[in-house]
């Protein structure tokens, strides 16, 4: 039987925020969906039977913004399954976008 590893990715109201104020005002941020949050959940399924390095998800928007999970199943320099969440329009994001 296919084993199916359901993994979910949020954003809720608790988000921390980092930078200086100056830092904020030099920004040009594009009016996008806020507040940020949403789900997205990408079943896994025949993990134990994956044998490349990496695999990307498919593309899911959050916030008004385009994202996907990078997954390395036997790890990125560990011995364990490594997962990542990763922008996918990176030419789209404005200047100094982070």
């Amino acid at each position: 039987p296919a084993l199916g590893v359901p993994v979910e990715v949020g954003a809720g109201e608790d988000l921390a925020t980092t930078g200086t104020t100056d830092q904020a005002e030099d920004m040009e941020v594009e009016n996008k969906a806020d507040p940020l949050e949403g789900s997205y959940t990408w079943v896994l399924k025949d993990f134990t039977t994956w044998n490349e390095k990496k695999y990307y998800g498919e593309v899911f928007d959050i916030g008004g913004y385009k994202w996907r999970l990078l997954i390395f199943p036997r790890g990125n320099g560990c011995e364990f399954v490594s997962l990542y969440l990763d922008v996918a329009d990176v030419d789209a994001l404005p200047y100094n976008w982070t």
